[in-house]
C-alpha cells in the first residue's frame, strides 16, 4: 500500500509511523495542554484538516485508511 502525506510517499507502516504519527501526537498533546477548549465541531474540523494532507477538502481512500490506522481502528493490511 502506498500512502501520501505532506509530499512524501509512505510505502509501509514503518515509514508512516515516523513523521505522521509524531505530527498526530503533537496535535493531540497541544489540544490537551491548551487553555482553550474546542467545541466538538471545531475538533472535528481540526482532525479533518490534519488528515486532508493534500488540502483538497476531501479525504481520499489512502488518507482515510491512514486515519483509521493512526486511531487504532483498523489493522494496516485490510
Amino acid at each position: 500500500m502506498v500512502l501520501f502525506f505532506s509530499g512524501t510517499l509512505y510505502h509501509d507502516r514503518k515509514n508512516l509511523e515516523g513523521p505522521v504519527l509524531n505530527r498526530f501526537s503533537q496535535f493531540l498533546r497541544a489540544q490537551r495542554e491548551s487553555s482553550s477548549t474546542l467545541s466538538d465541531e471545531q475538533f472535528v474540523q481540526e482532525m479533518f484538516s490534519f488528515f486532508d494532507v493534500n488540502r483538497n477538502q476531501m479525504i481520499s481512500k489512502s488518507e482515510f485508511r491512514a486515519a483509521l490506522e493512526l486511531l487504532g481502528i483498523v489493522r494496516w493490511n485490510f
